[in-house]
């Protein structure tokens, strides 16, 4: 008799097993987004990613970067909502020039979701290396950027619409000097020129102008007209001729061996303050 209870017993705690994990729900993930803060990197900078899912449970999962090989895990993350998840990773290329291979993995203990993303590092954050590796088939293919507040690591998706199909706005680099941007943002691209950078390229794709927008100084403490010239010339100074447009418009001309940049107003004293870079 006490064989045959025994063998009930197991019998009922094997169906009991069985029937928990016949009705367990499929656990579901869907991305909001996985993107890098710029379309690529100095080799002696920090890259950030910010990643956004939502999931259809609460169980913890497992969630990392491959970057050529090396396991990184998020420097932070944060719960918005009972079902959003956001995390940032930074990565260092640690002085390699070339291509970041990376792949996101997040498991929970049904299945791994996985993707990749290449990324391009380069040698420094001057103008004469970044003009040629910002082509149009690798910006299509990185855009957009997410925008991480300098201070409290939170993360925002904020997408531009060109009026030219052939224009890419792909959003604001600055170098932490305006303190009431909002988010705040500390994220250089190109060493000296800081704003809203729009790509702008011919019908061949071809790069033909890097048109940034620096700010208005009405709005933006420390933002003034001076401060962008100043910007400039630290870097590709000194100025080539200084003055005023025959609308009465300030404008300042830099030229280096390659490029011409000028810095100047839309509009009257006051009014947004603009830095345009073509090839000479």
């Amino acid at each position: 008799m006490k064989k045959y209870i025994a063998l009930l017993i197991i019998t009922l705690i094997f169906y009991s097993c069985s029937n928990k994990e016949s009705v367990d729900p499929k656990k579901e993930i869907q991305i909001g987004f996985f993107l890098a803060d710029k379309p690529l990197v100095s080799k002696s900078d920090t890259l950030k990613l910010g990643l956004r899912y939502t999931k259809n449970y609460s169980s913890n999962d497992e969630v990392f970067l491959t970057v050529n090989g090396l396991k990184i895990s998020p420097s932070s993350n944060r719960y918005d909502s009972p079902n959003q998840y956001d995390y940032l990773f930074k990565v260092s290329p640690k002085n390699q020039v070339g291509v970041l291979n990376i792949k996101l993995t997040i498991k929970n203990n049904q299945d791994s979701f996985d993707t990749d993303a290449a990324l391009r590092v380069v040698e420094n954050r001057s103008l004469e290396t970044l003009w040629d590796k910002l082509d149009f088939s690798y910006i299509s293919n990185t855009y957009p950027y997410v925008v991480v507040d300098y201070n409290t690591n939170y993360l925002n998706l904020i997408l531009y619409n060109a009026t030219n199909p052939n224009n890419v706005i792909i959003g604001s680099f600055l170098d932490g000097k305006l303190k009431n941007t909002i988010p705040y943002t500390k994220n250089i691209l190109i060493d000296g020129i800081y704003g809203r950078y729009e790509l702008k390229y011919d019908d061949s794709k071809n790069l033909k102008e890097i048109y940034v927008l620096n700010g208005e100084p009405q709005l933006f403490q420390n933002l003034t007209y001076e401060s962008v010239v100043n910007d400039v010339n630290q870097f590709y100074g000194p100025s080539k001729s200084a003055g005023f447009d025959q609308t009465g418009k300030r404008v300042t001309q830099f030229q280096t061996q390659r490029f011409i940049i000028v810095v100047g107003e839309t509009g009257s004293q006051g009014s947004p303050l603009f830095t345009r870079i073509t090839l000479k």
